[in-house]
């Protein structure tokens, strides 16, 4: 599994739906500025995969990805400028 930011957009990421996005604030996107972001469970989309968390801009494609929905939202959230 792969962790942390994945500023390459794929064209086969299948994007979630609006019942899977997470009520929690995120921040816009660290690469592009969007804030079109849009956070959820990976296995509900991929049944073979493992358990993750992706956090994606629908507007670049940059993604973070974690093990867990939180560390993947704090992942996201996080700046230079906060460590």
């Amino acid at each position: 599994m792969r962790r942390g930011f994945v500023p390459i957009h794929n064209q086969n990421t299948t994007q979630p739906n609006k019942e899977s996005l997470t009520m929690r604030e995120l921040k816009p996107c660290p690469f592009c500025g969007g804030k079109d972001i849009a956070s959820y469970d990976v296995s509900d989309y991929n049944m073979d995969s493992s358990p993750e968390w992706n956090v994606y801009c629908n507007d670049c494609g940059g993604e973070y990805k974690d093990i867990d929905k939180d560390k993947a939202e704090d992942g996201w959230n996080m700046r230079e400028k906060d460590i």
